[in-house]
């Protein structure tokens, strides 16, 4: 009975541990654009996102198919509008691509509207411009800024559950102790 609950144990935490890796998760910012109406370029202007995904056929990078958050600015893009579709605020990630340790690239917009005519959204093709808009009867602006040489792109890579590791050493722990327990003496 305790071999078989050892055994258990063990499978448990190393599914878990598993489980734990499964889902990646990145950090990432872009630092340094051009103000498209004035033409100068602003080294404090900052997009900041994260993304998670998981490798799924083992190739080294990271896939709109394999992609399964996709945050910019704080504001989930991917799946945002969803079945019934919220016509009050929809996105799309029309591309993603990380290649592991490289470079990261996407194509993602927001927009919204409501029944007295007003509109909003925003889109960022990196490596080209970021944008974001509102037109109303009250107010309206538009602003987009382009990538320039000078844009830094810095990113973080995931951080494994603080646990995992530990659940993975106690589950080949126990697995080694249940062997130990079940040999002949």
């Amino acid at each position: 009975m305790m071999r078989r609950f050892l055994a258990a144990a063990a499978c448990a935490a190393c599914l878990a541990s598993a489980q734990a890796a499964d889902n990646d998760t990145w950090t990432f910012s872009y630092t340094g654009f051009i103000d498209a109406a004035g033409g100068q370029f602003d080294p404090g202007k900052t997009l900041t996102g994260s993304f998670a995904g998981v490798d799924a056929n083992a190739d080294g990078s990271i896939t709109l198919f394999e992609l399964e958050s996709l945050k910019l600015n704080g504001s989930e893009y991917l799946g945002c509008g969803g079945p019934p579709m919220n016509y009050e605020h929809r996105c799309e990630v029309a591309s993603f691509s990380y290649g592991l340790g490289g470079a990261l690239t996407f194509s993602a917009r927001w927009w919204g509207n409501d029944e007295y005519a007003s509109s909003w959204g925003g889109s960022t093709v990196t490596g080209d411009r970021t944008t974001e808009y509102s037109y109303g009867y009250s107010a309206s602006y538009s602003n987009t800024w382009l990538w320039s040489p000078q844009t830094k792109f810095t990113i973080a890579g995931p951080v494994p559950e603080p646990a995992a590791p530990a659940m993975l050493l106690g589950g080949l722990g126990l697995v080694v102790l249940a062997a130990r327990r079940s040999r002949p003496t």
